[in-house]
C-alpha cells in the first residue's frame, strides 16, 4: 500500500521540520528565514498527513 510509504516520508519531512527549528533556536543571533522554513515544512507536512488520514479512511471498507 503506498499510504504507509507516504507516512514515512511524512515522518521524514517533520523530523526536518524539527531539525530546522532547532538549527534556529540554537543560532546566536535571530534567524527568522530558518524559522519561517522550519513553519513552511511543518506545514507541509500536517497538510500530507491529512491527505494520508483522508486516504486511510476511504481505503478502509
Amino acid at each position: 500500500m503506498v499510504l504507509d510509504k507516504l507516512l514515512a516520508v511524512d515522518a521524514l519531512i517533520f523530523l526536518a521540520s524539527a531539525g530546522t527549528s532547532l538549527a534556529s533556536m540554537r543560532k546566536r543571533r535571530i534567524e527568522a528565514s530558518y524559522e519561517t522554513r522550519a513553519e513552511s515544512i511543518f506545514f507541509a507536512g500536517l497538510v500530507l498527513l491529512a491527505l494520508i488520514g483522508v486516504g486511510l479512511a476511504f481505503a478502509i471498507n
